[in-house]
């Protein structure tokens, strides 16, 4: 009985000896940037230091498959050159790793096919199978793992590349679909402080919105803490960043981002969606190689921004935004869309003056919104006095206290300093055919309650 019990329990002790892999694990040193794991094969596992390599059956590959080391029915279909594994540098010390298949049978990549010639980015724990889905050969393991910061469910879609800001309950990351390669934006709201639901009906609304000049909403996650928004990714910043680098714009820059806008604005009206919360931290910017500025509207800023200009710099900046009616109506009388023609307005004249519009101080929140109340735009700058008196026309006619006699976006584009010859050859540069003056601009104001904002 003795003897028995004995042995019973030294088949119950753990093996002395590690699994495969995680003997492979052990014989690594940790200096790469990433790991080639074997997959019920004897290859030995493999330590990426170098910024390219090939695997195959031909033995110049850096990774050389042998007769071997793999079933015999998988090796007569591996290719000579399968694929290549290379990392590319795309910040100063952010790089994304690619599998390139160079198969004839196929390279797969959690049983995804990635085709001949095509390239898909990998992340950590991405298995990698040759010939068929089924014939996995390696897991990769990079060596600077961040898929925690997402859901699995989006770890597969979407490679991490770095951080870009952070602010209140949310943070937002740059990353890359892994299969088309394209960078886009990834938002992390924390759901402690702010109503999922809301958020989640929002962005369902926004989503359907499809216009080069609206930030486009991609996809859509949540977990039991966080929700997860990506969307497009703009490289070049904000409009309120731009501003405190060059503290003003010309007036024909400023005259291509407005007409951007007002297009962007008109049609989200004949959505019969009104933004309520335009102002310089939500416009998106990116600069082409001709110097061409796209400006895209998002619905809430990447990151809050720290200022150091003091005419950009106040506690209530919004309210700079804010159309009167939007304050006096305190929550309990309806509006209509026409509170975004006035925060156009008041983004045009930061845009040409490179100052708010009202001159109150922080320290100030009631006069701010007195001066507000009676449309009392500062116009005694330096500033305001270098503009074109078709400049302030629009201006005056965007922050009129009477939303009535406000400019809506069909008046501003039969405006004569809209009507610029240049301006229209510089929206056909960007945009081809869809040139915003051909456009139907026939909109109706639409009443709203709620404010679309995260």
């Amino acid at each position: 009985m003795g003897e028995v019990q004995a042995k019973l329990e030294e088949e119950e002790k753990l093996p002395d000896t590690l699994s495969p892999c995680e003997s492979a694990l052990s014989n690594l040193t940790r200096t790469g940037w990433g790991r080639l794991l074997p997959v019920n094969c004897s290859l030995t596992a493999r330590e990426l230091t170098e910024d390219i390599y090939t695997i195959g059956r031909e033995p110049k590959c850096a990774v050389s498959i042998t007769k071997y080391d793999v079933k015999p029915e998988l090796y007569r279909q591996i290719s000579k050159v399968q694929c290549r594994i290379s990392r590319s540098q795309v910040n100063d010390d952010e790089y994304v790793v690619f599998l390139e298949d160079l198969s004839s049978n196929g390279t797969f990549v959690n049983r995804q096919k990635v085709g001949k010639g095509e390239k898909m980015v990998i992340s950590s724990d991405d298995e990698i199978s040759f010939a068929l889905a089924d014939f996995k050969v390696f897991v990769y393991i990079d060596s600077k793992d961040s898929s925690q910061w997402m859901p699995n469910s989006l770890s597969r879609k979407y490679h991490l590349i770095k951080h870009l800001g952070a602010g209140g309950f949310a943070e937002v990351k740059l990353v890359l679909d892994k299969k088309s390669c394209t960078k886009l934006a990834m938002k992390r709201l924390n759901k402690t402080g702010i109503e999922e639901k809301t958020i989640i009906n929002e962005i369902q609304i926004l989503r359907g919105l499809k216009h080069p000049c609206i930030v486009e909403w991609v996809d859509l996650d949540a977990t039991n803490d966080d929700v997860f928004i990506i969307m497009e990714y703009v490289p070049d910043g904000n409009l309120l960043e731009k501003l405190q680098k060059d503290r003003r714009l010309s007036e024909p820059l400023s005259k291509l981002i407005f007409a951007q806008l007002v297009w962007a604005v008109r049609y989200m009206h004949e959505q019969r969606i009104t933004h309520r919360d335009i102002k310089p931290e939500n416009i998106l910017i990116s600069v082409k190689r001709d110097g061409l500025v796209v400006a895209k509207i998002a619905d809430f800023g990447l990151a809050k921004i720290k200022d150091t200009m003091t005419h950009l710099k106040t506690a209530c900046g919004t309210l700079h935004y804010t159309a009167p009616e939007v304050l006096s109506s305190r929550g309990e009388q309806e509006y209509t869309s026409k509170v975004d023609l006035w925060a156009l307005g008041a983004v045009l004249y930061v845009c040409l003056t490179g100052r708010r519009p009202f001159a109150a101080k922080v320290d100030e929140p009631a006069l701010l919104i007195n001066l507000i109340m009676k449309g009392a735009y500062s116009k005694s700058t330096l500033e305001w006095k270098t503009l074109s008196p078709q400049a302030k026309l629009i201006i005056q006619r965007l922050l009129t206290v009477n939303p009535n006699l406000r400019y809506d976006c069909s008046d501003l584009f039969q405006t004569a300093w809209m009507k610029d010859p240049n301006l229209m050859n510089d929206l056909c540069t960007l945009f081809g055919s869809m040139n915003p003056f051909d456009e139907d601009t026939s909109e109706r104001p639409t009443k709203i309650r709620r404010v679309f904002e995260v």
